[in-house]
């Protein structure tokens, strides 16, 4: 969702006499979105990954978006992602 909002901004300004700069920019931030999410992610982590509720937490983000660096973080605890069927629970 960031990332096509920053998408959008980039193309709203495109067409704006001295916006180019502001394009560009929106660009860029709606590329890198998730590399930048993740950076964040990782200083917060970094800083306060001290319960079983924090890991927990950085295992329910992996399952909604799959990300590399919480898969990394995870397999960095010894623990190895997993999605779980909801049908296997049953």
């Amino acid at each position: 969702m960031g990332a096509s909002a920053y998408a959008s901004l980039a193309a709203m300004h495109k067409d704006e006499r001295g916006a180019a700069l502001m394009a560009g920019l929106f660009a860029e931030l709606s590329d890198k979105f998730k590399v930048f999410v993740d950076v964040l992610a990782e200083v917060s982590e970094i800083t306060s990954l001290t319960s079983s509720k924090d890991v927990l937490r950085v295992y329910e983000r992996w399952l909604r978006t799959k990300s590399k660096r919480a898969e990394r973080t995870l397999r960095a605890l010894g623990i190895e992602p997993l999605e779980v069927s909801t049908k296997t629970l049953q």
